[in-house]
């Protein structure tokens, strides 16, 4: 049986913790792409329609947040909010959706192509719109 002493534990604790603060903040990228690994394989079991939609409501929202020219950080995206969206092959045209930012809703429009098997974005362009009053939200199925 190894004895530890408070100075092998404390390197040891230590050791972890350096590694974790590595994986957490100097690569962060690196992590949320195994996230991403994991919902795009949870996709594929999902109709292609409905897979086509998620991933480009995500692109969207990964788009606007990169936008130098707006302030807007969406954590969520509808594609359907005010009228429904249309499909053609691989691409989707949403021209009644909305995004959420803070704690406001936005008219959002794009049109997203995707791959073949509706995993991997090809092109995405997008128009984010002017603030959804309170009054509609429960129209259009928005929340807080």
């Amino acid at each position: 049986m190894k004895k530890f002493t408070l100075k092998k534990e404390f390197k040891l604790w230590y050791s972890m913790l350096s590694v974790l603060y590595v994986a957490l903040v100097i690569f962060p990228h690196e992590v949320h792409a195994k996230l991403d690994e994991r919902a795009l394989n949870d996709l594929k079991g999902v109709e292609p329609s409905t897979r086509l939609e998620q991933v480009c409501d995500d692109a969207v929202m990964d788009k606007i947040t990169n936008d130098k020219s707006n302030t807007f950080h969406p954590d969520r995206a509808v594609g359907e909010a005010e009228k429904p969206y249309e499909i053609s092959g691989n691409t989707i045209e949403v021209k009644g959706g909305a995004f959420r930012s803070g704690d406001n809703w936005y008219n959002l429009e794009y049109t997203c192509t995707a791959s073949a098997d509706h995993l991997k974005v090809l092109s995405i362009r997008y128009k984010a719109g002017s603030l959804i009053p309170h009054s509609l939200w429960d129209k259009y199925y928005l929340w807080r």
